[in-house]
């Protein structure tokens, strides 16, 4: 039995190699066949296709053909109307675009010559039955006409020589004019400089406003120094750059509202805010005078009510936080006197006294101090 099979493939080994070869062999050559028959399925319809194509092509090439013919036909017709060799027409061919031009210039030139004859006949019935004009008169007011002439001619003449005499002084204008430019650019740095401190610049600030704002600024900012610890740190006075209205512009002042972290203006604040926030100011106004000018002392603040118009949560809200602010200022060796018709603000004072009305008159009661 072994004698029918090759040396090579007597072991299962060799025979099991050259099976899968011989299977991957097979299935190669059945995709090549697919792929051949596939192809070939292709290619006959790209033929068919293709040779409808072509038989529509020559059917239209005949068509054309055809078209052609007749208008060859056609053309050839329409010359003989016209009684033109083809020549001809190829000589006459350029001008066909300029056909329409011609016409019609001279359309316009009969309509032209038409409006001519009309007004030719109606000008020679008006002339119809006038008299020839008598050349006499007419040269007597060619005569007169002269002397007028002349009469102008002097008049031009004095004219011209008042022309002559403005001309100089235009000139003499013209170099005034431009010394006065030369030394305008000369003084221009001066003048802008004027011109700045007077309020035309970008923010219209004068230098006197300017120097107030600054003022000003340090003034908002020992302001907020006391308006902090009253009004819990929500409040920040600032000045309003922008503000118009009548008073300067950029010294007015605005309020930033840490609660909305937006600016608004003063007149929103409430009665009680509204005190606070004059305090501060007066405060903040003391302390800055007072830095500036070492010679200045203020030792003594009044305050006349305003305490009303401050809460009590809780017994003492923005009412305490004021007090502490001015015990403050006691205890830096500042008098502050308060007059106010509020209880908790008497009892936080400790000298002072008492004001009482009666119907004789009204009367003063010393206070013990504490």
């Amino acid at each position: 039995m072994l004698t029918s099979v090759p040396e090579e493939l007597r072991t299962p080994e060799a025979l099991a190699e050259q099976t899968e070869e011989t299977s991957s062999a097979l299935d190669e050559r059945k995709n090549a066949k697919l792929a051949a028959e596939k192809a070939a399925t292709e290619a006959r319809e790209r033929a068919i296709i293709a040779s409808e194509e072509h038989k529509a092509a020559t059917t239209a090439l005949t068509e054309c053909i055809e078209r052609r013919k007749q208008a060859e036909d056609s053309f050839i017709s329409r010359l003989k109307k016209a009684n033109l060799t083809h020549d001809e027409f190829v000589r006459l061919k350029p001008a066909i675009e300029s056909i329409e031009d011609v016409r019609e210039t001279i359309e316009e030139y009969r309509r032209n010559l038409k409006n001519a004859e009309d007004s030719a006949k109606t000008k020679a019935g008006e002339i119809h039955d006038l008299v020839r004009p008598d050349l006499k008169e007419i040269g007597s007011k060619q005569d007169q006409a002269q002397a007028n002439l002349n009469e102008a001619t002097d008049e031009r003449a004095a004219a011209q020589q008042g022309l002559t005499h403005l001309t100089e002084l235009r000139d003499e204008l013209a170099e005034t004019l431009s010394m006065l430019e030369e030394e305008e650019k000369t003084s221009g740095p001066l003048r802008g400089l004027a011109a700045l401190t007077n309020g035309d610049n970008p923010y219209k600030l004068d230098l006197e406003t300017f120097a107030i704002g600054t003022m000003f600024d340090q003034v908002l900012e020992a302001a907020n120094l006391r308006l902090g610890p009253m009004t819990s740190n929500r409040y920040q006075l600032e000045r309003d750059i922008d503000g118009g209205g009548r008073g300067r512009r950029g010294l007015g002042i605005q309020v930033f509202d840490l609660h909305t972290g937006k600016t608004r203006p003063t007149s929103t604040l409430s009665g009680g805010e509204t005190f606070i926030a004059a305090l501060a100011l007066a405060l903040g106004l003391a302390d800055i005078v007072e830095c500036s000018s070492g010679k200045v002392r203020l030792d003594t603040i009044f305050i006349d009510e305003g305490f009303g118009s401050l809460d009590t949560e809780n017994g003492a809200g923005t009412l305490d936080q004021v007090l502490n602010v001015l015990n403050t200022l006691v205890s830096q060796n500042r008098s502050v006197g308060l007059i106010s018709h509020v209880p908790l603000v008497q009892e936080a004072v400790p000298n002072g006294f008492y004001v009482q009305k009666s119907i004789g008159g009204s009367s003063v009661e010393t206070r013990n101090a504490l």
